[in-house]
């Protein structure tokens, strides 16, 4: 995998300096939006679990900025570069909810708080240059910044805890994800300003179980995201077309 990530960013840089050095127009890009996460996991064989997975996601925010370039030899290919800021997760059921008679008030569910610093990398396809939609497809290489373990507040046998409870799992998780993004948007725009709205996939590749702590019987976690970004466009250089 270390492997492939290498040969696709040396083919990124070698696609930048080409387009650059025949004077494509670059453009800065700057977006921001919600993602709606989930775990793909396996469970291990022994143990009992202190959660259960469930096929409802978890929402938090995502935000970035990168550039576009325009490859002067198609007018319906453009490259996308971004640093972009990513939260992701997932929503779980605690074992002890299922076990909890003596609740007043139903208890809330917790949740994987994932926060991820992605470098990501995507060709924009238009295939009707003058018309809406586009399609995009590339990898994003992600470094962990921090992953817990949420708690909400509850009463349970009518003692209300008065703040989240947050364990750290960093610990537990592996720093580097990396994994392929898919979607689709479509941008308005006039001289050297254009906004756009996308919609991408993330499909996590890497297992970001170390297996040892919390997911001591969860051996294999991936990361699943869909995210919804709004955001602007400004073409750099002496002339916009």
């Amino acid at each position: 995998m270390k492997r492939t990530t290498a040969l696709a960013a040396i083919a990124i840089l070698v696609l930048s300096g080409a387009a650059y050095g025949a004077g494509a127009d670059i453009s800065f890009r700057l977006a921001a939006g919600a993602t709606w996460a989930r775990y793909f996991q396996s469970r291990g064989e022994a143990g009992i679990p202190g959660f259960y997975f469930l096929p409802d996601d978890r929402v938090g925010p995502a935000a970035g900025m990168g550039y576009e370039i325009a490859f002067p030899f198609s007018r319906s290919l453009t490259l996308l570069g971004s640093v972009d800021y990513i939260q992701k997760g997932s929503r779980v059921e605690p074992l002890f909810h299922t076990m909890n008679l003596y609740s007043n008030v139903g208890f809330t569910y917790s949740a994987f708080k994932l926060e991820a610093l992605s470098l990501t990398q995507l060709i924009k396809i238009k295939p009707f240059q003058d018309l809406f939609p586009y399609a995009l497809a590339g990898f994003e290489l992600s470094h962990v910044l921090s992953h817990t373990y949420v708690t909400p507040p509850s009463d349970v046998i009518g003692f209300m805890s008065p703040s989240n409870l947050k364990t750290s799992v960093t610990d537990d998780t592996r720093k580097t994800d990396f994994g392929l993004v898919a979607g689709a948007g479509g941008e308005l725009g006039t001289g050297r300003w254009a906004s756009f709205i996308e919609a991408r996939y993330h499909l996590g590749l890497a297992n970001l179980s170390k297996g040892t702590g919390i997911f001591f019987n969860y051996p294999t976690i991936k990361t699943r995201a869909f995210t919804l970004l709004v955001g602007i466009r400004y073409k750099l250089g002496n002339k916009a077309s």
